[in-house]
């Protein structure tokens, strides 16, 4: 299986990716992969810099690839998740439009 997405590019917009208690106590732990303090967190919470984790992707492809695959199976669960309602019989005219 071939990565779709070459170099590996992560999005860590989510705040769940900054470690806001070391933040605060001014105690950045150290980056898993490189051992130099880090704000950011992984997937997983643990310390790890942005460009380290997606180095360490470049140099495990078959990893990239799966983690690629989780990735769009829980964006494509997200949506199934977001269909518009059908209005029907049974609505109780929670769906009635103002005249």
């Amino acid at each position: 299986m071939s990565p779709a997405v070459w170099p590996p590019a992560l999005d860590w917009k989510s705040a769940a990716h900054w470690d806001y208690d070391a933040e605060e106590t001014g105690a950045p732990r150290p980056c898993v992969l490189c051992g130099k303090p880090s704000l950011l967190l992984s997937e997983k919470g643990e310390p790890c810099h942005k460009v380290c984790a997606e180095g360490w992707f470049e140099q495990h492809p078959e990893a990239w690839a799966v983690y690629e695959a989780q990735r769009d199976r829980k964006k494509t669960t997200a949506q199934e998740v977001l269909v518009e309602p059908v209005i029907g019989s049974d609505d109780s005219g929670l769906f009635e439009t103002a005249a």
